[in-house]
């Protein structure tokens, strides 16, 4: 998978909470923004949502911990999502309307993820990271992922896993 990006215009809203740009990925241009404070999101009498429509690659940063869902206005103020990054959360588990976005990537690392519930919805992602989480075991639904390239579930309490089948393996 070919990844170029040329950054074009960049601003602030929010203070140095937000950031939108446009970068041009493969070819195309996309509206990307990354959120360095989680609570900004939910604040009242902010333009953030207004800042971040079109934008097709997410990510979120929650330094101070506060974040315990995902926003329920990224479903419907978001609908062309592509990619979707949300760190250092206490995120247990992302609501089923999560997986109707038309995401391909979905980083979830560090947060306190104990169920992939809907996961098997997102028939075209190709990266998956829910690298240090709170997993035991892994939902049988990879068999609906067939576009699925990369998967990072280290750093789990996963104990073991299940091949295709539904035989126990390593």
């Amino acid at each position: 998978m070919l990844f170029i990006a040329e950054f074009r215009r960049s601003y602030n809203c929010c203070g140095s909470d937000v950031k939108v740009w446009d970068a041009n990925i493969d070819g195309r241009t996309v509206r990307c923004a990354k959120i360095h404070n989680a609570t900004s999101l939910t604040k009242t009498g902010t333009d953030v949502w207004l800042r971040l429509v079109n934008v097709r690659r997410l990510d979120i940063e929650d330094p101070q911990r506060t974040l315990q869902t995902v926003p329920k206005q990224l479903y419907f103020e978001l609908p062309n999502l592509e990619s979707l990054t949300v760190t250092w959360t206490q995120i247990r588990s992302l609501p089923p309307s999560v997986f109707q976005l038309p995401l391909t990537t979905l980083h979830l690392q560090r947060n306190q993820i104990k169920s992939l519930d809907g996961l098997e919805q997102v028939t075209r992602l190709t990266v998956l990271d829910v690298s240090h989480n709170m997993l035991e075991t892994l939902p049988d639904v990879f068999v609906h992922l067939t576009s699925l390239e990369v998967l990072n579930v280290s750093g789990n309490r996963i104990a073991e896993l299940r091949t295709a089948s539904g035989q126990r393996g390593v």
